[in-house]
């Protein structure tokens, strides 16, 4: 006779009051480190496994960023993209490795780009090479 092994899980439950500030999770993604992220409609989560800590970065007008994409590149940075939203071409923000800063793309890559940011008109993150995609109106 042939018997399947018990399989034994502990599923736990987190919940508003457990850290997190909203239900609405749009994307989730275990980064290099073993941190969970999760992104909902005011910005993203880091989860370690205890307790969850908000990442949102519109230091200017300290408006939470709705997240729909987490991604990590080859150099362990994080790229959280934040959709289109009032006609714009929507956002990446980057979080550098090892720091607790969220900063936009164009802070991060400042004029390394061959043209103007205003010129940007779509973002997109690409899963498959952990990068992203972006069109300008040329």
């Amino acid at each position: 006779m042939l018997t399947a092994q018990e399989y034994i899980t502990n599923i736990q439950h987190y919940n508003l009051e457990k850290g997190l500030e909203t239900r609405n999770i749009q994307s989730a993604y275990k980064d290099s480190q073993g941190f969970m992220w999760f992104g909902t409609d005011i910005g993203a989560y880091r989860f370690d496994g205890y307790e969850f800590k908000l990442f949102h970065r519109n230091t200017e007008t300290d408006v939470p960023l709705f997240t729909t994409g987490i991604t990590e590149d080859e150099e362990k940075n994080l790229l959280f993209y934040h959709p289109i939203i009032d006609n714009s071409a929507g956002e990446i923000s980057i979080l550098p490795f090892a720091s607790d800063t969220l900063i936009s793309f164009h802070e991060y890559f400042k004029d390394q780009l061959p043209f103007p940011k205003e010129d940007i008109i779509y973002y997109s993150l690409s899963y498959s090479n952990h990068g992203f995609w972006f069109g300008n109106k040329n």
